[in-house]
């Protein structure tokens, strides 16, 4: 029989999931940004700023060709471009990847991709070879669940921006004149995105074009009325969602990401490059560009932690090197960092010539005659 547990129900300290839906050029990097400000300022105060970081804490997820460099003067913020194929996977990997450095917070420009780019949700099912619509969408439909539910338990605040529909619309309009008039106006709806998912967030705000107004279409933290417009957002009402946040009486725990996490998953992101290395000069420049970062963090992760995650590398290295040996005459070199003598391991051999990989093969097949007997009742003179 299962057993039930009934507790008291009691507001904790959640993390901040806001969203923010606009047509294009409604503001939405911006203004989340400038949210994003004040909530630095309001964290810094209360002393909820992680220490390991060098004066930036903010983390953008940046869908649309590192666009959100542009507003780099509203406040310091670190990017991580994504670029296509936006498939819900390598959204969650990208998150990951900022959680692990240890932003807290961060904000996903935009989501909308995940759902209608190239290589999103839409795509994945239009391209998929299963014979119905039930198995077209399973795999897809179970990935965005997955990426959903990766914002949803991230262990930084979250604003998420996402595209909404475009409709036009005539609205009264007072010109210089003083006159009335109907003016075309842009108005966004409903967000580009699996219908719901704007409602999973703590906080829905629409902004309007060209004024960046907002509209509160959504919302649990008692700071907006639903339907209410509101002027352009800025650094206050970050301050506001963060005083929110920690209003609750009962904190939430929220796991913090140590500086031995950091440098676990800086090393995880140079294994990546290096096993993406399409030829060794370039494998050269990535195994070079790892060390040198994972080593940046040994001053707040310590040489115990670094070490083991050095060698990772050079194995990685190795290993990708192998994988892309040049043909005789070509240089084969990479210059170890370590001495292979710490590894406990000699250095690879050059490349084996073309002669020696026959007679290594002609060698092979000769075993396994010998030992298995599965081709002496085979004839030698067969025509080839």
């Amino acid at each position: 029989m299962d057993e039930f547990k009934i507790v008291r129900a009691e507001r904790t300290q959640a993390r901040l999931r806001l969203a923010l839906q606009a047509p294009s050029g409604g503001g939405k990097t911006a203004t989340s940004l400038l949210i994003a400000k004040g909530m630095v300022g309001a964290l810094q105060a209360r002393g909820k700023l992680p220490t390991h970081l060098d004066g930036v804490y903010i983390g953008l997820l940046d869908t649309e060709r590192d666009s959100a460099k542009l507003y780099s003067h509203l406040v310091p913020f670190d990017t991580l471009v994504l670029e296509p194929p936006y498939s819900p996977a390598r959204f969650v990997a990208a998150l990951h990847a900022l959680e692990r450095v240890g932003y807290p917070i961060i904000i996903a420009d935009q989501i909308t991709h995940e759902w209608f780019g190239p290589g999103g949700v839409l795509d994945m099912v239009a391209s998929s070879k299963e014979y119905n619509d039930f198995a077209k969408w399973n795999g897809p439909s179970q990935e965005h669940n997955a990426f959903m539910d990766a914002m949803l338990r991230s262990p930084a605040h979250l604003i998420v921006t996402m595209r909404s529909k475009t409709a036009w619309v005539l609205e009264d309009r007072v010109g210089k004149d003083g006159k009335t008039r109907k003016t075309p106006t842009r108005v966004g709806m409903a967000a580009k995105q699996r219908d719901g998912t704007e409602y999973e967030f703590t906080t829905l705000l629409d902004l309007a074009v060209p004024s960046n107004e907002v509209t509160c279409l959504k919302d649990r933290t008692e700071l907006f009325t639903v339907g209410e417009r509101y002027g352009r957002m800025g650094p206050a009402w970050g301050e506001k969602l963060v005083d929110w946040v920690y209003s609750a009486k009962v904190a939430e725990a929220v796991p913090e990401v140590s500086p031995a996490m950091r440098a676990l998953g800086v090393c995880e992101a140079g294994i990546r490059a290096i096993e993406r290395a399409p030829n060794i000069p370039d494998l050269q420049i990535a195994f070079q560009d790892a060390q040198k970062a994972l080593r940046a963090c040994s001053v707040d992760a310590g040489a115990d932690a670094v070490v083991p995650l050095l060698e990772r590398l050079v194995d990685a290295k190795d290993l990708r090197k192998d994988t892309l040996r040049p043909a005789p005459g070509q240089d084969p070199a990479i210059v170890r960092d370590l001495d292979p003598a710490e590894l406990g391991g000699a250095p690879a051999s050059g490349p084996a010539s073309a002669p020696e990989i026959a007679a290594a093969s002609v060698a092979k097949i000769q075993r396994q005659r010998d030992a298995t007997g599965l081709f002496s009742t085979m004839p030698d003179d067969i025509p080839l």
